[in-house]
């Protein structure tokens, strides 16, 4: 019976009990051809685990940096691009087009400063990083109200101090990705982390990655405190770069290029959230399980374990709808240069006012030491935008921190409030300082970075009642509050920690980064007299020692028969040469070029399936006339030129040889057809063209290869899918493989009929016809 309780014990008491992990996808079409992707992991462990040093969910390097320098929470982000309001609310609240840190440190923290500077080149070294650069104090602040905790913190202690700073320019790459995704239980193997692709990642118009560490109650007491870390990664592509228009059909797969490998085992919930459109996106017709939600939000939620292996390949349509003025965010904040001249200059902060109320709001700017600021011109006034009548603004709280050459940054904090539907204008000057040869950056001329201003306002609940019942559902705000780990505890709407349910209706936005030109030496004069006297000295002495020192010998003239252009092209004619040759089948007669390369490609021959499928077509003539005919691997095009001869009302040529595409035009041409066109296609990527509606899809020795199988018959499914009448006519040589194919066949849900025996000519090459079940 001891030994009962003493695996009771350990079951309920151990680390793996107490440890939590969540992860999400949240996908959105942002409307004018955006779509989002929002990726959301959080592990939560308890703070006995915590203390006993031994867990399997969170990074123990993460854990020792909390631990080792007294930081209660800390908040780092790398973002590229900036989000457009038209998009409306962006998934994180961090700086644009840079990096953005933040810590809160506890109490009992001896240096604040050490542990910040020891905190800065860690996570530097973790995720390969420029953010040593902020650790000294001309680069960091501390701001008093715009940043406030997000945690609870350590059990009879209060929090210390907190230090925030900006890194503008520093882009986001895959050197920060990768360390970044080894953070996660799973890392990029499995679960929703498999469909992070850094190749396909970067080409995306905006991304921001952010990793939080933070303190939060475990029940709604908060008897029980556990440490959270989360993760998220938000990107967004412009599929008016990707595809023919903006309307047309995507996919996860076509987007990200990459598919859902399996599930993360240490994962408690994997969900895949479809969020509401403001341009009516319609979900995937696809058999899977949804979860309803009450939220308005969210179109569609399902489990990941749930998920078919071909759901990132599922379609999406949209319809265009454009967006007016009235779905812009609440309010508006940017901030420009004034001024000109490499003496002195300005700061412009325009804060827009969309709601019928008025608001109480924040404002907080940081200036580096070398933008000396003369706080004397600091202006806050209100522009009525119908009279344009100007009103002084008189903040009810105003921190103003000068700043000091070489040591430290200046800021201003303030409170004001921000009347209803207007504009609220803060000016200031600066003198620009003289800097030392060695404090200039690379690419000096490119011009410094003012970090982001930041705006913070909170709603209460009553204003935030009557926003979520006056804007359309896409366009309401997608942060997640304090009290809220995931987005399923979001959009049910139960808090977990308190009944007051911090952080609704909170929003912390950012201006724009601002660029400001600094007198700046010519620092390629070196480099460019250098150059210049180097290549002189070597064209003069050159020239000079080869007339010196040479012998001159007569020579007899040589006469060049043919010019340079002629010899070029009778060579390139010799590696490249165009064969004819001529078919006939039941009376019709097709005439092929069929290039003679000197490096050959299987799409240059005419092969024997070729001329079985198009003796086929030639006596059943009924399979392809009046019909759409597409033809997958079409090489040289036999089969869908006799298609086109016999009467079809449209031909698609496909291959993923441009050599072939060009001699498939040549051949059409030959024979004097019209109705065609041609699509680069690759069977990896089936979902990378237009697509289309066709009646019948031919294909001859397709299958030659066993790597290519998959690829070949997923790509004939999926247009087999799109009509149910569709059937697929493939000629076959069976190659003692078809065991395997018919493997496939069944994976797939595919039936074939054999429709020919085959002849003494050409035994071993039979005909298909395969259709969906």
């Amino acid at each position: 019976m001891s030994s009962f309780y003493l695996l009771a014990f350990l079951v309920f008491y151990s680390p793996i009990y107490c440890e939590n992990f969540d992860e999400e996808l949240l996908i959105k079409d942002l409307g004018h051809g955006y779509t989002a992707f929002h990726f959301n992991f959080a592990a939560i462990t308890s703070e006995t685990v915590f203390r006993s040093k031994h867990y399997n969910i969170l990074p123990k390097s993460i854990i020792q940096i909390v631990e080792k320098y007294s930081v209660n929470e800390f908040h780092l982000s790398i973002s590229r691009g900036i989000w457009d309001e038209r998009w409306g609310s962006n998934f994180v609240s961090v700086s644009p087009s840079g990096a953005e840190l933040w810590a809160w440190f506890g109490n009992q923290t001896s240096n604040v400063d050490q542990s910040w500077f020891e905190l800065t080149h860690a996570l530097s070294g973790l995720f390969c990083a420029s953010l040593n650069r902020l650790s000294t104090s001309e680069h960091f602040t501390s701001p008093v109200h715009s940043y406030k905790p997000l945690g609870v913190s350590e059990f009879g202690k209060v929090f210390g101090e907190i230090r925030y700073s900006q890194l503008p320019g520093e882009a986001l790459c895959s050197e920060n990705l990768t360390p970044w995704t080894k953070y996660l239980p799973c890392k990029s193997f499995v679960g929703l982390g498999s469909l992070l692709r850094p190749t396909s990642l970067f080409k995306s118009n905006y991304n921001t990655m952010t990793i939080g560490v933070r303190r939060i109650c475990l029940d709604l007491e908060c008897y029980t405190v556990g440490l959270e870390l989360t993760e998220t990664l938000t990107v967004v592509f412009d599929r008016s770069l990707m595809f023919p228009k903006i309307t047309s059909p995507w996919s996860i797969k076509s987007i990200l290029s990459s598919e859902l490998r399996g599930t993360c085992d240490a994962a408690n919930s994997s969900r895949v959230f479809i969020l509401t459109s403001y341009e009516n996106t319609n979900l995937p017709s696809h058999n899977v399980l949804k979860i309803d939600y009450p939220d308005s939000r969210v179109l569609g939620a399902y489990l990941t374990k749930d998920l078919p292996p071909l759901f990132t390949s599922f379609p999406f349509a949209t319809t265009e709808k454009k967006s007016t003025w009235q779905h812009l965010p609440l309010v508006s904040a940017t901030k420009h240069i004034t001024g000109s001249g490499n003496v002195r200059g300005g700061v412009k902060a325009l804060l827009t006012s969309r709601a019928d109320f008025h608001m109480m709001i924040v404002y907080f700017d940081l200036i580096p030491w070398y933008a000396q600021v003369f706080f004397s011109s600091l202006r806050i006034y209100c522009l009525d935008p119908k009279t344009q009548n100007k009103t002084v603004i008189i903040p009810h709280w105003l921190v103003i921190k000068p700043g000091l050459a070489r040591k430290r940054m200046a800021s201003i904090e303030l409170i004001i409030t921000l009347p209803a539907l207007s504009q609220v204008i803060i000016t200031y000057e600066f003198r620009k300082v003289l800097q030392r040869w060695n404090e200039f950056p690379p690419d000096a001329n490119h011009g410094f970075f003012l970090p982001a201003a930041t705006v913070s306002y909170a709603l209460n609940n009553e204003q935030l009642n009557y926003i979520n019942k006056t804007k359309h559902a896409a366009f309401q705000n997608l942060n997640l509050p304090n009290w809220a780990s995931s987005y399923n505890q979001y959009f049910v709407g139960t808090p977990k920690a308190a009944d007051a349910r911090p952080g609704d209706g909170f929003v912390r936005l950012h201006t724009p980064v601002s660029l400001v030109t600094m007198p700046t030496p010519d620092f390629s004069m070196p480099f460019n007299v250098l150059c210049l006297v180097c290549s002189v000295i070597a064209v003069v002495f050159g020239s000079v020692h080869k007339a010196t020192t040479t012998v001159l010998n007569v020579t007899p003239q040589v006469t060049v028969k043919d010019p340079i252009w002629k010899r070029l092209t009778s060579r390139i004619l010799t590696k490249v040469d165009i064969e004819k040759q001529t078919f006939q089948f039941q009376g019709i007669k097709v005439q092929l070029h069929t290039p003679v390369t000197s490096s050959p490609n299987y799409g240059h021959y005419t092969w024997k399936c070729a001329e079985v499928l198009s003796g086929f077509l030639a006596r059943y003539p009924e399979e392809v006339r009046g019909l759409r005919v597409l033809e997958l691997g079409a090489g040289t095009g036999l089969c869908g030129i006799t298609a086109a001869v016999l009467g079809a009302l449209h031909v698609r040529f496909t291959d993923k040889d441009l050599t072939c595409l060009e001699t498939l035009r040549l051949n059409a041409q030959l024979n004097g057809i019209n109705n065609y066109d041609f699509i680069l296609l690759d069977w990896n990527y089936p979902l990378d063209w237009p697509g289309g509606l066709f009646d019948v899809i031919l294909a001859s020795d397709c299958l030659y290869d066993k790597e290519v199988y998959e690829p070949f018959l997923k790509t004939a499914t999926l247009q087999l899918r799109v009509n149910n009448n569709a059937s697929l006519l493939l000629a076959f040589e069976n190659r003692s493989s078809f065991a395997d194919i018919t493997t496939l066949f069944k994976k797939y849900d595919l039936k074939a009929d054999v429709l020919n025996a085959p002849d003494n000519a050409f035994r071993n090459i039979y005909i298909l016809r395969i259709r969906c079940n």
